[in-house]
């Protein structure tokens, strides 16, 4: 897969920042603190629908016995000072970023989380002035990353072909929703997705474990 595009779009979570570790420990003491039941895959399954269609989900198909309003509370009272201060970057992303952005490329995020860690979290880590667009899924409504319709409306909003685009992500429904849409993709380990690692590179158009393999 050739990686001359102009466009490169990034998740954030798992995939530029090493933030899934503090994510997972919230959802956990989240439900376990709210003595909700949960299957066994509920990392996966709520990475790509974001925070507010993480409570919804928790609330609506877990049953969680809390307020929408509590719940992102309870969140927020875990993740905001996480991402403001503690969440960085993995190795070798800061220079490809830099590579990129010498090379003219158009760079962007589209992200599960909210703006609020989000944003915070770039500029800690000072390579939010590195994006032309930064995008949450707040920025698409009800949409989230495994939903085709989000890549559809990215793809607008970009005004290009789909063929322009490389797609960055470590969730594997979201890389495979985003090749169903028709989007380049290039899947990054995390170890969140350890078991998932086969699957993921059958599906994406190329695998690496560190973003210094793309130097």
């Amino acid at each position: 897969m050739t990686l001359m595009l102009k466009y490169h779009i990034f998740d954030l979570d798992g995939t530029l920042v090493d933030s899934m570790g503090i994510w997972q420990q919230m959802v956990i003491a989240l439900l376990e603190q709210t003595k909700t039941p949960y299957p066994p895959d509920i990392l996966k399954i709520l990475t790509p629908l974001g925070n507010v269609g993480s409570v919804d989900y928790l609330i609506h198909t877990l049953g969680m016995t809390k307020t929408h309003d509590e719940v992102m509370e309870m969140m927020d009272r875990h993740l905001f000072d996480e991402y403001a201060h503690r969440i960085f970057v993995k190795p070798g992303v800061k220079e490809y970023l830099k590579k990129l952005k010498k090379e003219g490329n158009f760079l962007g995020v589209l992200t599960a989380s909210l703006h609020r860690y989000t944003d915070a979290c770039l500029k800690n880590n000072g390579i939010f002035d590195l994006f032309d667009v930064v995008w949450s899924i707040e920025d698409y409504g009800t949409l989230t990353k495994n939903q085709t319709e989000i890549y559809d409306q990215m793809t607008m909003r970009l005004e290009c072909k789909k063929e322009e685009i490389v797609f960055y992500d470590d969730n594997i429904l979201a890389i495979s929703t985003s090749k169903k849409a028709g989007i380049p993709t290039v899947a990054v380990y995390d170890r969140s997705s350890d078991r998932d690692e086969e699957s993921i590179r059958k599906i994406a158009d190329r695998y690496v474990r560190s973003f210094d393999e793309m130097m």
